[in-house]
């Protein structure tokens, strides 16, 4: 008579980033066992591997005399009851129905479980330098029907890689768009997304961030920030705690910044072409004249993403004097 005991209840980590179950039989297999399926709570879970003293089992088979485990993935919440059971097989084709359950600590569970769904990021420093508020951008592409408003219920969430202790951080929901022409056996409607965040890496390690999604009732994210943005059309003011960078008001390029951090020095030009700070892209081609990015006159392209993480401003035109020399200029200014 065969058991299953759980062994570990696993929180994200760069190895496995995902939720998930250990579990033994036992005693071990005294013939071979194929698993077919795999029900967590009542409910089926496609995502489970299948090991033989440790080491993974690609045909999912439990061998005879090894000692056999399963991980699987389940969303398991702290102090929870988790019952798992195992459809398997045995070597004349018989089924032998495996079952256990078991109690989750009371830490390292699920973030919040009205978000119903996450996809795992793993982010790995691989140049020795302590990573602090370093800007992260990620593309995902969700079913469609699984969230309603990506820029109201995404969540980031940081994985402490020591106790699972999972903590918001501040993100950012952009560009936003959704494909729905069809929905069968090889197209699904799908909703794709940036978001971005500042994240904590130290040096020669990695770190999980989990997105959360799936939670229709979520309210707006308010977060606080130090980035601030005044102004209207191309002349914006862009500031945070570090410096105040000026935008011309015609070009849109930066004019003047004003560094702070305890120096209160301001870089200024004000004297060639329109006095801008940054000129470039640029073309020349005698006998017409030297042409900048900094010389377009209200550029024809124009868009900018404003929220707490970050402020992007892109600019796109032909060059005056050069209608055939399209150029674009994109800035991002981090809180």
């Amino acid at each position: 008579m065969y058991s299953l005991q759980a062994t570990k209840y696993g929180f994200p980590l760069p190895g496995r980033p995902y939720y998930h179950i250990g579990l033994r039989l036992d005693p071990s297999p005294s013939s071979e066992l194929t698993v077919k399926k795999v029900h967590v709570n009542g409910r089926r879970v496609r995502d489970f591997v299948v090991q033989n003293d440790g080491q993974t089992e690609r045909k999912r088979v439990w061998t005879a005399g090894a000692e056999a485990t399963l991980i699987v993935r389940a969303d398991w919440a702290n102090g929870s009851t988790n019952r798992v059971e195992v459809a398997c097989e045995d070597a004349s084709g018989a089924p032998v129905t495996l079952a256990g359950e078991s109690a989750a600590p009371d830490y390292g569970g699920y973030w919040d479980t009205r978000w119903k769904y996450y996809a795992s990021t793993v982010l790995t420093e691989s140049q020795g330098l302590a990573r602090e508020n370093e800007p992260v951008h990620l593309w995902l592409g969700l079913y469609h029907d699984r969230l309603t408003d990506p820029a109201r219920e995404v969540r980031v969430v940081a994985i402490d890689p020591a106790s699972g202790r999972p903590e918001e951080v501040v993100s950012q929901v952009y560009d936003v768009s959704s494909w729905t022409k069809r929905s069968d056996e090889h197209c699904q409607p799908t909703t794709t997304f940036g978001v971005a965040f500042m994240a904590d890496v130290p040096a020669f390690t990695a770190k999980v961030y989990l997105v959360f999604y799936g939670n229709p009732d979520a309210p707006a994210p308010d977060y606080a920030t130090d980035l601030r943005v005044t102004g209207e059309g191309f002349g914006l003011t862009v500031e945070n705690d570090h410096y105040k960078m000026i935008l011309h008001p015609e070009s849109g390029a930066i004019d003047e910044i004003h560094l702070k951090q305890g120096t209160n020095v301001v870089f200024a030009h004000h004297l060639e072409t329109n006095g801008a700070l940054h000129w470039n892209p640029c073309v020349y081609a005698p006998p017409r004249s030297w042409l900048h990015a900094s010389d377009w006159q209200q550029p024809g392209g124009y868009s900018t993403i404003i929220g707490p993480v970050f402020c992007m401003t892109k600019r796109w035109a032909a060059l005056p004097d050069y209608p055939e020399v399209d150029c674009s200029v994109t800035y991002t200014f981090y809180r």
